[in-house]
């Protein structure tokens, strides 16, 4: 039985269960009866704390922040057991229930709840224990609605709730029909742009003015229009429009005056890069929504996405509003506030295992600050600009340690406001923002001086720095720029500006930078002044404006040749959005993998008997989410295609519901590519841990809405109606070329027509029948391996290499470093249907010789290292891998630092056919309650109902970590950390045997 774990809590066994019910509303649990002995003169445990120890050298180092994957890679997880101040001294009993409602949510459209038992309460003052033998309880639920009509469940429903509800008969019999679910009403949004077609996509990642020109945009049209049998003609112009997801955006023709779009004629559109405005001074920061919640698409990208489209008629195109200005000789010069903002994320800033899980940026300034002063360089244009000298410099840092310490601002080397009012007393892992007056310099560009003073303790006062915000009068000059932005005068109406040396300038108002207007400037002489007064009213605050603030309004007037001309690709067909569509099985990938995800879905359809279905990630962007890049993109594609695909109007439930679902190409946690080398074919979900911070999940994207709340219509729905359940069987083939997705085809080609007896009747070879199982040097980790031995049914042959404890014999890795390398490859090569590895892991290694390595080659620090996979030989004997460790699919990583699950998939011939594993760390209780299920599916103990078997990879990985979390909601984190690297669908070779019982006199 699995034991508690809440640190304020003293340790005691649990047991959990998973529960249909009508409805997740109103669900509570109440006590019946009892039986129960109490007992005097016991001390509970307190439960295990588990906390990162960094790094050995993990002050500052050349490989700190994501050039090492992160600062805290190669961290150690120590588990230490406290009293708990918060129960050590109670007179009371703990816990003050016996059973609790863990978590709710819906399992396949069916709405259950997770039971929590705890039979054993505890009074730590008088040291007496209640331990109950029996529980009896009743579950209740809100009876305010209506019970709907009953939905056959497909097979994959009946297979999760043979396999996970205690109540799995009454499911089935209807008895726990659901409620009704409040479907979204079909709004349009006000925003929303008219109905039209898109023809061409414009990917914009700088601010400013953009020209298209008709000899660019016409051939793309009637490329689009083609497939249509259609033509762009001149009277359509007045219906070509310019859209921004969900928004039009007015743009400004420019056809000679004849009416028509040839030649050189133009449009002119303002367009602006993706942004967060929350990080500039008085923004608010967005709430933080949980697990299930998407993140903005400035988590994720810069690049925005815009799309000609031909509105349907009689709708009109939106234009550009224009307005006049005249010249003067006015030699006033009024001036105008801002207030610049000056962030830049590095590679070596990023720090994973941040503190909270409050949707915190972890990226910084530079690698963090300890006993050295850093340069900050940046740039307000020249000096004469300014009115004055005179500026406020404000500064956000971030604590890295947890004492206190000072950090000390400069200019220049000169003291910024003064010699006791320039630093900065960081309290902490806290942020914290430091205001200063400051003399600005002369010349363009300058440089912020930031000192770190930890008082003598290098390694205890460390900080980060993450942005700062230089608060200023200008003066309007645009002689010195291409492109020049300003705001209004708080004293006068009028702006004035000095005209661009032997330069024409075109000037707009981009303070709504989705209705930017023109303002006509009349011609002038070189070097000419001249000034206008905006026909808008200001607005009597600082408003943000292509990252920075300015107060009233915001201006931008471009030269020619500040004018950019974006590049434009046609718009791809739309189809995703179609219930006529039809998959079992969809395949995820970049378009460079489309031919051979394509290969494997033809394999995959022929063999397993699947409908199939390849999507490009690209086409998924364009269709949910307006072109932009953003994860949610792909979950936003499956739950419409969970919902609406293969359902006519006529039927409720698609014949063929999707159930699997292939990510087929790597991902990078760094999702604008800091780092220069990161990149996204398919890319995951990063979520916020509580043991390691930022790590990546596949399990995310599984997260299907309620039956019943999704509108297929308008492909939304209803509000707080997803949970952290996962529906869906998720596979991940983690490529980056196709050289990669050759090798992995290739063995689940050889794989499969082993077990399949369609295509091979001989019987599985011997090999077949052997599992290994390989266990870290500490005894939990062999109590687990002594667990799962017992998982497996006779005729398999065991293997269990136990590692020698090296706090007994030291020796034993200074002598034969490689020797346990040798005997688990060794076990590897004699062909072995399951490896299993439970113990300490990092992302490339099992196990560690000493928690401070000293040798300076990697794999010689570890009893097992991805290096030593050369020494498994090519014999084409494939294993499915079970790790009970950490970091192990630690995929997201830069493509230099391959994991242990990514070397074993990639290895040609030998190695792994499949790889469970986690992106983070994890329980040593949590891995064996996971690998336990996990065994017990595919070994037949406890296997789900045909055809899902429970042999499939994709259905036993999902219905362990199911499994796993109604056994204990806390496990939800461990489940969701883990990923199954190869093809969900692939059925394992395992098999039980039947036993007749034999009575012999």
């Amino acid at each position: 039985m699995a034991q508690t774990t809440a640190v304020d809590f003293p340790q005691a066994p649990t047991l959990g269960t998973m529960i249909g019910i009508p409805t997740t509303s109103g669900v509570s649990v109440e006590v019946v009866e009892t039986d129960a002995v109490d007992l005097s003169g016991i001390r509970l445990a307190p439960a295990p704390q588990y906390a990162v120890a960094p790094s050995a050298g993990s002050t500052v180092s050349a490989a700190d922040g994501l050039g090492a994957i992160s600062a805290d890679l190669g961290a150690t997880l120590i588990e230490k057991s406290e009293l708990h101040p918060a129960w050590a001294g109670t007179d009371g009993w703990l816990p003050s229930a016996v059973v609790v409602v863990g978590q709710t949510g819906a399992l396949a459209a069916q709405p259950v709840a997770q039971i929590q038992f705890t039979p054993v309460q505890y009074n730590p003052l008088r040291q007496q224990l209640k331990l109950y033998t029996r529980v009896r309880a009743r579950v209740t639920w809100a009876q305010n609605a209506s019970a709907s009509a009953y939905t056959t469940a497909n097979s994959a429903q009946t297979a999760l709730w043979n396999a996970v509800l205690a109540n799995q008969t009454a499911v089935q019999d209807g008895l726990m029909q659901p409620q009704t679910v409040a479907a979204p009403s079909s709004v349009v949004r006000p925003d929303a742009a008219p109905e039209g077609k898109r023809l061409a996509k414009i990917m914009v990642s700088k601010d400013g003015i953009y020209k298209i020109t008709a000899d660019s945009l016409i051939p793309i049209i009637n490329s689009v229009l083609a497939k249509t049998q259609q033509t762009f003609h001149d009277s359509d112009l007045p219906r070509l429009a310019l859209v921004n997801a969900e928004t039009e955006i007015p743009i400004e023709v420019h056809d000679g005056g004849d009416g028509k779009f040839n030649g050189n004629d133009y449009i002119l559109f303002y367009g602006a890069q993706v942004r967060n405005d929350s990080k500039l001074p008085g923004g608010k920061e967005e709430p933080c929504a949980g697990f299930v919640a998407a993140k903005p698409d400035h988590w994720y990208t810069e690049t925005n996405v815009y799309w000609v489209v031909l509105l349907s008629p009689p709708a009109m195109g939106l234009r550009m509003d224009q307005t006049a200005s005249a010249p003067t000789t006015n030699s006033a010069r009024p001036e105008f506030r801002v207030i610049r903002h000056f962030e830049e994320d590095t590679p070596n800033g990023y720090w994973q295992t941040l503190p909270g899980q409050n949707c915190e940026e972890r990226w910084f300034w530079g690698r963090r600050l300890v006993d050295e002063r850093r340069p900050f360089t940046f740039t307000v244009g020249a000096h004469q600009d300014l009115l004055s000298n005179t500026a406020m410099i404000s500064i956000t840092l971030r604590g890295y340690s947890t004492d206190t310490m000072q950090s000390i601002v400069s200019l220049e080397g000169g003291q910024v406001g003064g010699a006791e009012a320039n630093s900065i007393a960081l309290e902490g892992q806290v942020r914290k923002t430091g205001t200063f007056s400051a003399q600005l310099q002369p010349g363009p560009t300058q440089y912020l001086q930031v000192k770190a003073d930890s008082g003598g303790r290098r390694g205890a006062n460390q900080f980060f720095v993450d942005s700062f915000d230089l608060d200023y009068r200008q003066k309007y000059d645009a002689a010195k720029a291409d492109s020049f932005v300003f705001g209004k005068s708080q004293d006068r109406a009028e702006m004035i500006l000095v005209e661009h040396a032997a330069q024409s300038m075109e000037l707009f108002d981009i303070t709504n930078p989705l209705q930017p207007s023109h303002i006509s400037i009349n011609p002038v002489q070189a070097n000419d002044t001249f000034t206008f007064t905006s026909e808008s009213s200001p607005i009597p605050q600082m408003i943000p404006c292509q990252g920075n603030l300015y107060w009233g309004r915001c201006y931008l007037a471009v030269t020619p040749e500040a004018i950019m001309m974006p590049a434009l690709t046609p718009a791809s067909s739309a189809w995703l959005t179609s219930t006529g569509n039809m998959a079992d099985y969809v395949i995820i990938t970049d378009p460079a993998f489309e031919q051979s995800a394509n290969e494997l879905a033809d394999h995959r359809g022929k063999v397993s008997k699947l409908t199939t279905q390849v999507v490009t990630i690209n086409q998924i962007y364009d269709e949910f989410n307006n072109g932009i890049q953003n994860p949610a993109a792909i979950r936003n594609f499956l739950d419409y295609a969970y919902h609406c695909w293969n359902r006519p109007d006529n039927q409720e439930e698609p014949q063929h519901k999707l159930a699997y679902v292939l990510l087929m190409g790597d991902a990078s946690q760094d999702y604008k590519n800091r780092r220069g080398d990161s990149r996204n074919y398919v890319p995951s979900f990063n979520f916020e841990s509580s043991l390691f911070g930022e790590i990546s999940s596949d399990s995310w994207f599984a997260n299907m809405t309620a039956e019943g709340a999704y509108d297929c219509n308008t492909q939304t729905a209803a509000e707080n109606v997803r949970d952290a359940l996962p529906d869906l069987f998720m596979g991940r083939i983690p490529i980056t070329d196709t050289a990669g997705a050759e090798t992995i085809i290739a063995k689940i080609k050889q794989y499969d027509p082993i077990i399949n007896p369609g295509d091979q009747t001989e019987p599985p070879p011997a090999w077949m029948r052997n599992v290994l199982f390989v266990s870290d040097d500490e005894k939990k980790f062999r109590a687990t391996l002594d667990v799962l031995t017992k998982t497996l049914p006779p005729p398999y042959n065991i293997t269990s290499i136990e590692v020698p404890d090296v706090s007994e014999d030291p020796s034993i890795s200074n002598q034969q470093p490689y020797a346990m390398a040798i005997t688990i490859t060794n076990a590897i090569n004699e062909g072995q249907l399951l490896v299993t590895y439970i113990g300490h892991g990092d992302n490339n290694a099992w196990g560690r010789w000493d928690a401070d390595p000293k040798n300076q080659q990697a794999e010689l620090n570890y009893f097992f290292h991805v290096e030593y996979l050369r020494y498994i030989a090519e014999t084409g004997r494939l294993s499915m891998y079970a790790m009970g460790n950490c970091l192990n699919g630690y995929f997201a990583a830069p493509p230099n630092n391959l994991s242990m699950a990514e070397k074993l998939l990639l290895k040609p011939a030998s190695g792994a056919v499949a790889v469970w594993a986690p992106t983070g760390l994890g329980y040593p209780s949590g891995h064996r309650e996971l690998l336990s299920a996990f065994n017990n599916l595919i070994f037949g103990l406890e296997r789900p109902s045909a055809p899902y078997d429970g042999r499939e990879l994709g259905v036993a990985a999902h219905t362990a970590m199911l499994k796993t979390i109604a056994a204990n909601s806390f496990w939800q984190e461990l489940t969701t950390t883990y990923v199954l690297f190869g093809d969900p669908a692939m059925r394992i070779h395992s098999s039980s045997m039947s036993y007749l019982p034999v009575a012999a006199r």
